[in-house]
């Protein structure tokens, strides 16, 4: 899935929302690293701080802005989103979590506000000088309306998933709808990872290890699936057919954090 040269950019203002998540928390180390990106607006309910082991040059990069929710965009919020070139969208309730909350909780901070995030960043940027990159963080277990016979991921989920993952689904169909709208203001990806481990976190290691065990879920570690969302936004969605799959992460995220270390 190698992009040409045209498609990469090198001076990029990138959003990251939920900055302060599990996931987003290590996008947001990597993005400060990365020469390509110049400018990243961390968006979270509360102030995020750069990494402790970013040096201070790098961390320069980081803007925090705090929102009172991911439903709601003051000016002063929609002024910090103009000029952006890309958006990594990690703000969700996971299925462990979802299933102990009402299911218009999980549908609001799922969708509904995904689609407002979406739409705040669309009215921050009405002429784009080149279409914005949206990827959208989903699952592995996410219900896929674009491809409904689809052999690339696993499909066993407990019963309790069921109606999450067809929220999720309709999410992503939901924002792509968005994108076409748009015309060539903006470009949607979906990256539906498997169960994402770290590496010296003994519980998530041994959970992920029995999923892959048992074939019932694949996983990815940290550093991998967010090496290969920063990898796409910066080189682009083409070829991707409109989703990026476990299995394709993890190879994209292994090759960017093998070239980043012999650099």
């Amino acid at each position: 899935m190698e992009k040409s040269s045209e498609n990469n950019r090198t001076i990029m203002k990138l959003i990251i929302t939920g900055a302060t998540g599990f996931v987003a928390t290590e996008v947001l180390r990597q993005a400060l690293l990365l020469p390509s990106i110049t400018s990243v607006v961390a968006v979270a309910r509360s102030s995020v701080s750069p990494p402790k082991d970013v040096p201070a040059a790098n961390a320069a990069k980081l803007k925090s802005v705090v929102v009172p929710d991911y439903g709601t965009y003051p000016e002063d919020v929609l002024q910090e989103f103009v000029g952006a070139d890309a958006c990594i969208w990690t703000v969700a309730i996971t299925p462990s979590k979802a299933r102990n909350l009402p299911p218009e909780t999980v549908r609001k901070v799922c969708q509904e506000w995904t689609v407002a995030g979406l739409k705040a960043i669309l009215e921050a940027n009405p002429r784009p000088k080149q279409p914005l990159r949206f990827l959208y963080m989903s699952g592995a277990a996410a219900a896929d309306p674009a491809h409904p016979h689809s052999k690339d991921v696993k499909m066993w989920m407990p019963s309790y998933m069921v109606e999450y993952s067809k929220m999720r689904g309709e999410t992503a169909t939901q924002i792509t709808g968005l994108a076409a709208e748009s015309k060539t203001r903006i470009e949607v990806c979906v990256a539906k990872p498997g169960f994402i481990t770290r590496q010296g976190g003994i519980l998530r290691g041994i959970f992920g290890m029995a999923l892959w065990l048992t074939g019932a879920v694949d996983t990815i570690d940290l550093k991998e699936v967010s090496a290969a969302m920063l990898h796409q936004v910066v080189r682009g969605f083409e070829g991707t057919d409109g989703r990026l799959l476990n299995a394709e992460m993890a190879k994209l995220g292994r090759e960017s954090l093998s070239s980043k270390e012999k650099a």
